[in-house]
């Protein structure tokens, strides 16, 4: 037969050993692919920055929040930083220099297209 004390002592163990390891009872939090926290984010239509959260799944934009809940996989603390989430330059005149750099570096740089996609 197991003694109160030595119950306590067991249980008292186990607790200890599950609160320091939330992962052996939790499966992973995380809900984004990636996070990009604090940033002062510009949308593109001459509106001043807005320090926000740009919230990233599967490769596209979930959202764009004041302070989102979810957790990244990775995050990213762009305070400070300019972010501009999800408009490309797709007007250029590089074309003319494809000849001598076919990989158009300066476009892929800027975010241009070459007329097959954005790059």
């Amino acid at each position: 037969m197991t003694s109160r004390r030595d119950f306590l002592r067991t249980s008292t163990a186990a607790t200890a050993l599950l609160a320091g390891s939330p992962s052996l009872l939790l499966r992973s939090r995380a809900s984004a692919d990636l996070i990009i926290r604090n940033g002062t984010v510009f949308d593109g239509l001459g509106n001043p920055g807005k320090e926000m959260d740009v919230v990233i799944r599967a490769g596209k934009i979930a959202s764009v929040v004041r302070r989102s809940t979810d957790k990244g996989d990775v995050e990213i603390d762009a305070r400070g930083l300019a972010v501009s989430p999800g408009f490309i330059d797709i007007h250029s005149h590089g074309d003319g220099s494809m000849w001598e750099d076919p990989r158009v570096e300066s476009q892929v740089a800027a975010g241009t297209s070459r007329g097959r996609g954005t790059v």
